[in-house]
């Protein structure tokens, strides 16, 4: 048996989550608080200059008419409603294309 991240501590049923690999935690909530401290921290800093990858990937995104449908589409086809605002714990979610590069940008600095 493969041992993952928060084995051996009580996790409630609903909450564990097995995981090829075993380098995500066994317990969502724990990606999920995860996730939320890095949008937060995003959302309240003022903007930041993309490192070289993520502003080639933005250009790319920018660049080329097709990925660029694409990639708002897959942000638009999200209802701006309940419960599809938020993610099954309540919270936010990465709205659009410059918001996930952004959060991206944080996470790789």
């Amino acid at each position: 048996m493969v041992h993952q991240h928060g084995d051996g501590v009580d996790i409630p049923e609903g909450h564990k989550m097995r995981h090829v690999g075993s380098w995500l935690p066994s317990d969502h909530r724990v990606q999920h608080d995860w996730m939320a401290k890095r949008i937060a921290h995003v959302d309240t800093q003022p903007v930041q200059q993309l490192i070289p990858v993520l502003q080639e990937f933005k250009e790319l995104i920018e660049g080329n008419s097709r990925i660029f449908m694409y990639f708002d589409k897959m942000w638009t086809e999200v209802p701006l409603k309940k419960p599809y605002y938020n993610d099954p714990t309540g919270k936010r979610q990465i709205r659009d294309y410059r918001h996930m590069l952004a959060v991206l940008n944080h996470v790789f600095t």
